[in-house]
């Protein structure tokens, strides 16, 4: 745009070079004037097209507004402006040019010296006082002028975008309609039936919530009858307790007093009964840790007696074996006595290192033995321990959950006093529990020392096979041992001692909580007034509910009787949607119908019509070769006609005498014959073969039927009345008589009387 406007690029010029005369004057003015013009023109432009899209290159004076008319004003305000400027500017200039013309030729001539360069200096003085606003507005107008064709070309090619993008949005859009449309016309009835389908899916669950309604009001009736009947006795037994209330209030206090007493009593009786229990606990434990006591003294007695004799029997047997090597180190002692003696020291010396040596290591091997085992009885000893700790910390737990269980249960109400009976109970029980499984401690305790005590047997008798000297280590070893027992006896007396402990804290916190019973006695009746009110409120809750259950169910009647409306007026919807549905099932069957008739009549038709068809062009083909053969048969039967006249030219002329005159009759047939021509046989017929190319009834122009020359005798006659009826003149007659004298002639060729020349 910037291109379309010639008089921009000089309009800057002139705006920066200044006004040097009046021609550069007028031509700032045409250019503005023609901005002007364009800029309204632009201006019209825009506001007939009614469209502006917000860009960022806008100014910021059209930025709140649909078009950008205010700037297009203010751009031709501006022009108008500088135009009266430049004309106020123009008619100072005038006025100064006529004063100068009108000053005296005297001034002239003194001060030409001085006047020239004041003509010359106070124009520029001029422009240089007033020059330089109009420069610096023009250069301002310039620049708003060239932003604005900027803004206005941008915003053209933006709506041209946005056009653009409009029409292929309009497309798309279309293109969506016609899916759009398509898709409805395929899916309308899978939609229509799966809607069918839905609405009976509601109608049947409408019917079973109905029946699921009616069920639950009858039900709702039959507890309101048994709820009556239940306040009906309730409010018997509340009639009859207000009647005698006085009574039951003095009983109840003769009651509580009576239950204070038999609770202290209780707790009396249960302190001593817990003392009683606790000592003959200790005695019989006593008793029984005795028992165990000496029946495993006498165990280990009995099996040291047989272990006893056995050693006895095996000292024996080594003492033989013993003497039996002695007597046979001896005589290897006596054979082996003179080596010995060579080298008695030596051997002396080596012996008793080599003894050193393995009483040393058989030491060493010992001590190994002794403390693995003391490693691995330790190991199961605190494997054990661990086991009955981490039961005792469970057991300890449960039973801090079930005092917790009790705590809470007594703050609930008096009607948890036999629950707190029973948790005592199952406590007593899980404390005779554990005092058996105490006890089969003790016993795996006492087991695992008899095991020891064995171990400790065969360990002995194991040393004392292999070495005397080995029985001070080993009582060393046994002495460690009975202090580890020891040790395990009396961390089992500590957990004993623990466990009692605990004991007593679980009975002084049981008396604690039957402490608590007492105090939380008066508590209890408090309650029992507040369950009085309770009761009172209870029923005043129940007459409301009453009257709000009787008003849902009355609603819940009318709303059944209008869910009844609803369904009889949804099932006659449905009977006329069923029979619409039946109607246009019909109407589908005799569409189908009538459209596989007409489907069948328009393949029938078309095949038909290809037979037509194809028949058609074999009928044309057939024509064709008709024709095709009617045209060779034409043109041989002409071919025939004509050396037919020639051979009856020639035979008359030649009867006639006249050779000459047929050869050239001939000749000259035979040259129009040739220019005649149009089609060419391949074979050429003499004479003779005529009769085999005129087949009888062919007729000629010119001559009668040659079926007649056959026998001219009897139709001759009648050829002749024809010609006379037709007006023939009598030359013709003879040119006929002479046709039948040469057929007549030709006759006995035909009938093969005469030879073939």
């Amino acid at each position: 745009m910037m291109r379309d406007m010639p008089g921009l690029e000089a309009l800057r010029h002139i705006s920066l070079s200044g006004f040097d005369d009046e021609h550069n004057l007028n031509v700032l003015v045409r250019t503005s004037i023609t901005l002007c013009k364009r800029l309204q023109f632009s201006e019209m432009e825009v506001v007939n097209e009614g469209i502006y899209f917000g860009y960022p290159s806008r100014r910021h004076s059209c930025s709140l507004v649909n078009i950008p008319s205010p700037c297009v004003n203010k751009m031709i305000s501006h022009i108008e402006d500088v135009e009266s400027k430049i004309e106020g500017h123009l008619k100072q200039f005038e006025t100064s040019l006529e004063e100068r013309r009108r000053a005296a030729p005297e001034d002239l001539e003194k001060d030409r010296r001085v006047a020239k360069p004041s003509k010359e200096v106070k124009p520029k003085e001029e422009r240089d006082e007033k020059c330089p606003e109009l420069k610096q507005e023009m250069e301002m107008l310039l620049s708003e002028a060239i932003f604005l064709i900027k803004s206005l070309e941008t915003d053209r090619a933006e709506a041209e975008e946005a056009l653009k993008r409009q029409q292929s949005r309009k497309k798309k859009i279309n293109k969506k309609i016609d899916y759009w449309s398509i898709w409805r016309l395929q899916e309308m009835p899978m939609a229509v039936q799966k809607e069918h389908e839905t609405y009976l899916r509601d109608i049947l669950e409408l019917r079973w919530h109905i029946e699921n309604k009616s069920y639950k009001k009858k039900h709702l009736e039959e507890q309101k009858a048994a709820w009556e009947e239940a306040n009906g006795k309730v409010q018997a037994d509340i009639d009859y307790m207000n009647e005698h209330s006085a009574l039951l209030n003095s009983k109840l206090m003769q009651e509580i007093q009576n239950l204070r007493k038999y609770s202290k009593k209780k707790s009396q009786v249960m302190e001593l009964y817990r003392q009683v229990h606790g000592e003959l606990q200790d005695a019989i434990e006593d008793c029984e840790k005795l028992k165990l006591k000496i029946i495993q003294n006498r165990e280990e007695m009995e099996k040291d007696i047989e272990n006893d004799v056995k050693n006895m029997e095996a000292y024996k047997n080594q003492m033989d074996q013993l003497t039996v090597i002695f007597d046979q180190y001896r005589n290897l002692i006596q054979n082996v006595n003179k080596s010995i003696e060579r080298n008695e020291e030596a051997m002396t010396v080596t012996l008793q290192e080599t003894r050193t040596s393995s009483d040393e290591l058989s030491a060493l091997t010992k001590m190994k033995k002794a403390w693995d085992d003391e490693l691995a009885v330790v190991a199961k000893d605190f494997s054990d321990l661990s086991v009955v700790y981490n039961k005792l910390l469970e057991e300890n737990k449960k039973l801090e959950m079930d005092i917790e269980m009790t705590s809470d249960s007594i703050h609930e109400s008096i009607r948890k006093k036999s629950e707190f009976e029973s948790d005592i109970r199952s406590l007593m029980i899980m404390k005779l529990k554990n005092e058996e499984y105490l006890r089969g401690l003790y016993k795996d305790a006492y087991q695992i020392g008899a095991v020891f005590h064995m171990t400790r047997y065969k360990t002995e008798e194991l040393e004392e096979k292999i070495a005397e000297g080995r029985e001070d280590f080993l009582k060393k070893i046994t002495r460690s041992e009975v202090a580890n027992g020891m040790i395990l006896q009396k961390k089992l007396f500590s957990l004993q001692e623990e466990e009692q402990l605990e004991r007593e804290e679980l009975i002084r916190r049981i008396a604690i909580y039957s402490l608590t019973l007492t105090e939380i006695e008066e508590p209890l009746l408090q309650m029992e007034e507040n369950a009085e009110q309770i009761k009172a409120l209870h029923k005043e809750h129940f007459n409301a509910e009453h009257s709000v259950i009787f008003g849902e169910i009355e609603a819940a009647k009318n709303k059944t009787a209008f869910y009844q409306d609803k369904i009889t007026t949804l099932n006659t919807e449905l009977e006329e949607r069923e029979k619409a549905k039946i109607i246009l099932n019909e109407l589908l069957d005799i569409l189908r119908e009538k459209h596989a008739s007409v489907k069948f009549k328009k393949k029938h038709i078309q095949a038909v019509y290809d037979h037509l068809i194809h028949e058609k062009v074999a009928c044309e083909e057939q024509l064709k070769e008709e024709e095709r053969i009617h045209r060779n048969l034409v043109a041989m039967r002409q071919k025939t006609l004509a050396d037919l006249k020639v051979s009856v030219t020639f035979l008359l002329f030649r009867n006639e005498g006249n050779v000459e005159l047929a050869q050239v009759a001939a000749e000259k047939q035979r040259n129009g014959k040739e220019n005649r021509k149009v089609n060419s046989c391949k074979s050429r017929p003499s004479f003779p073969q005529l009769r085999h190319w005129l087949p009888s009834g062919t007729q000629d122009p010119v001559f009668p039927p040659l079926a007649a020359c056959r026998d001219p005798g009897p139709r001759l006659p009648s050829l002749r009345l024809q010609l006379h009826q037709k007006g023939q003149p009598e030359g013709r007659l003879e040119e006929v008589n002479r046709f039948h004298a040469l057929m007549a002639l030709i006759a006995p060729w035909q009938q093969g009387e005469v030879e073939k020349p």
